[in-house]
């Protein structure tokens, strides 16, 4: 009899009944999930790491909710019985799909444009290795300023401070962060993890935990051999896995 009264009256049914009833939305969204998963966490990865949001932007985290945020709203729509099973199809799954891969086939491109640019031995042509230039020129002279106020306070040998004196604990670094913020934190973060130091020549490391270590080579090869490993590569996983989904639906 209940079977009954609800097929004469499904406008009355809750709206837990229907879900119960058909579970399809709920099985979507695990399958959206699945699917979509990867490349959104590896364009968010992406987006979070200094040489993407110096270089290319920080638009794969708004990519990455953008798709999250569709599939939880025709998650909604679908259990309400707004959205039709075909056309949340699309929408839910094509759409995200398709803006996650375009979004990787960004990245890629950019980081082989980048490192075109970061390779050669010119630093006066492009504009943003100019810039980085100019960040660590600036980040050195703080750095002789702060070792030259602790010798005349303390009579320590200048050597001896170098060693034991840390950039981001000199006065005027937070200052200096005002203007060179994300250029000074991309230049640490290639001194510390890549054992370069430098910008367009091998110079003195100004970052590193122990300035003593000896660098292997300037940092701007450094940073144009990371768009090859780590930014390209990542992004082209993301792509193809991206287009293995559209390929599948389609």
């Amino acid at each position: 009899q209940q079977e009954m009264w609800i097929e004469e009256n499904p406008e009355a049914v809750p709206l837990a009944v229907k879900r119960h009833k058909d579970p399809f939305h709920d099985k979507l969204i695990f399958v959206l999930l699945l699917a979509l998963g990867p490349p959104a966490i590896l364009l968010t990865w992406l987006s979070f790491q200094p040489a993407v949001i110096l270089w290319i932007g920080r638009a794969g985290r708004a990519v990455s909710f953008f798709a999250l945020l569709l599939a939880v709203v025709g998650h909604d729509l679908l259990a309400r019985g707004i959205l039709r099973r075909r056309f949340a199809i699309i929408v839910l799954l094509v759409l995200p799909a398709a803006t996650l891969g375009i979004a990787a086939h960004v990245h890629k491109v950019r980081a082989i444009d980048v490192r075109s640019k970061l390779e050669p031995h010119d630093c006066s042509t492009f504009p943003g290795k100019v810039r980085l230039e100019k960040a660590w020129e600036e980040a050195n002279v703080l750095f002789d300023n702060c070792i030259a106020h602790q010798a005349n306070l303390t009579s320590a040998p200048i050597d001896e401070l170098y060693q034991v004196t840390r950039l981001r604990n000199c006065v005027g670094y937070k200052l200096g962060m005002v203007k060179w913020g994300v250029e000074w934190n991309y230049l640490e973060y290639l001194e510390t993890s890549q054992r370069c130091a430098g910008w367009c020549v091998l110079r003195r490391p100004l970052w590193g935990p122990f300035l003593s270590f000896q660098p292997h080579d300037r940092c701007c090869l450094a940073a144009a051999q990371m768009m090859t490993t780590m930014v390209q590569r990542t992004a082209l996983q993301a792509a193809t896995y991206c287009m293995a989904i559209l390929v599948l639906v389609g």
